[in-house]
């Protein structure tokens, strides 16, 4: 066998790393790329690997069989069985669910070399805190593969927000994957036509944009400087007793739902921020709205200090971006291009700006560098067989 190839993107596995994570988007690849390091590795040299997930009520929950796959394809002489799979070398793989592991029961980990935590994403934090003091074996790993949901969970708060030390964080996209299907490209495009802004959570992995975040701080402040948002204790007191009798005004709706704006814009402003700064001004001026929400006017004077935060780090991202296309001969993106998205606050969900156009022209539009999401195709392989010459 000449080569064993994954994407280039994942070439990361084989540092030295106590934690590993990829947090990814649809189509990234990073689960069979994950199985297959693991599988060749434990051909290679004794390992214990733990695959684990927060629910596993059955093995077919598990990764067992993407495993089992990989080593079918491979010819690699392992046993497998219902609940393990192993070689004669002294390599094994387990399942476990984490959620129904007490303290105790998850102490079986500890002389496991790498535990894979799969679909991560919906890790509790009362798992991770039972998982990873336990895994203690000297030089052992922590994988975490996910597709991020919400930046208030767990999972993206211990490993993205606020990185461990000796952690390889990565987002991988479709993009990067040399081997991604035509059939989830054919529903990545009816996506990105149909529903611009899901597109950006389920492919790009990310939240909100810079105009739709802006957008939204507008419609705040326009509701506070017309009286329809008054955030101080006398409008809540009234608000409460108003809704109590059902004779809620839309004044006290606004009000009832400033919590949830609040939080949108918190993870449109961590994503924004991700790769040019970790905690910047404009997290600092949402927390100091959180802290004082009975104070309209600080209400409104932090929302602008966020919007003027976030053009900031939109262009910053903006330079990263055409950085990224001048490494391969494409000029910079016309951002203006973009079409403007409606108000999530304030206003309804508004059509597409794609929804009109064929398959054929939508990839004009992304080969053309017309969509922010968009920079261009740059999918590596990565051979194994360079960081493991013995497979051949």
């Amino acid at each position: 066998m000449n080569s064993i190839e994954i994407p280039e993107a994942f070439a990361g596995l084989f540092e030295p790393h106590r934690y590993k994570v990829y947090n990814c988007g649809r189509g990234s690849g990073k689960s069979w790329a994950v199985a297959r390091v693991l599988v060749n590795l434990a051909h290679h040299t004794p390992l214990r690997a733990v695959c684990a997930r927060e629910f596993q009520n059955s093995i077919e929950e598990s990764v067992h069989k993407l495993l089992s796959d990989q080593i079918k394809f491979f010819g690699l002489p392992y046993t497998i069985d219902k609940y393990r799979i192993y070689n004669d070398i002294g390599s094994e793989f387990i399942f476990k669910g984490l959620s129904k592991q007490d303290a105790a029961a998850i102490k079986s980990l500890e002389g496991a070399d790498i535990v894979w935590v799969e679909e991560a994403q919906n890790v509790s934090e009362a798992s991770w805190r039972n998982l990873t003091p336990t895994v203690r074996k000297d030089g052992s790993e922590i994988w975490v593969t996910f597709n991020p949901d919400v930046e208030d969970a767990p999972t993206y708060q211990r490993f993205v927000i606020k990185q461990p030390t000796n952690a390889l964080v990565r987002r991988v996209n479709w993009d990067e994957n040399p081997w991604f299907p035509s059939v989830l490209e054919q529903e990545r495009l009816d996506m990105l036509r149909d529903d611009p802004e899901g597109y950006q959570n389920v492919w790009e992995g990310h939240s909100r944009n810079l105009t739709a975040l802006n957008t939204d701080i507008d419609a705040l402040t326009s509701q506070i400087d017309s009286g329809k948002l008054e955030t101080d204790l006398r409008g809540r007191a009234g608000a409460s007793v108003r809704t109590m009798l059902n004779r809620s005004t839309e004044e006290d709706r606004n009000l009832s739902t400033l919590d949830a704006k609040l939080e949108g814009l918190r993870n449109g402003i961590l994503l924004m921020a991700t790769g040019v700064q970790t905690d910047g001004d404009a997290l600092r001026a949402y927390n100091e709205i959180t802290k004082n929400k009975n104070d309209t006017q600080l209400v409104r004077q932090r929302l602008q200090d966020i919007k003027v935060q976030n053009e900031r780090n939109a262009a910053l991202q903006q330079a990263r971006i055409d950085s990224v296309r001048n490494e391969y001969g494409k000029g910079p993106m016309d951002y203006n291009a973009v079409s403007q998205p409606p108000a999530a606050v304030g206003s309804g969900q508004g059509a597409s700006p794609y929804s009109a156009m064929s398959d054929e022209d939508l990839m004009k539009v992304i080969m053309g560098g017309n969509h922010p999401s968009m920079i261009v195709f740059r999918a590596g392989r990565f051979n194994l067989l360079e960081r493991l010459p013995i497979l051949s």
